[in-house]
């Protein structure tokens, strides 16, 4: 499984989507199914990338 880590306060979604580049967390990324201006702090370290999606289609409402 892949691992991600990446922090940052007040961030939109969009942002850490695109910070993604790298990784397959970026090919889920689409303004139409995501609030891509939505204001988030993200603390993710080391993190599956299963949970990150989760936490971040969570917060995505």
């Amino acid at each position: 499984m892949q691992r991600i880590s990446y922090t940052k306060q007040n961030t939109t979604l969009q942002q850490v989507f695109l910070k993604s580049k790298a990784s397959r967390i970026q090919g889920l990324y689409s303004d139409q199914n995501v609030n891509g201006q939505l204001k988030i702090n993200v603390d993710f370290k080391n993190s599956e990338l299963d949970q990150v999606m989760e936490t971040l289609l969570k917060a995505r409402t």
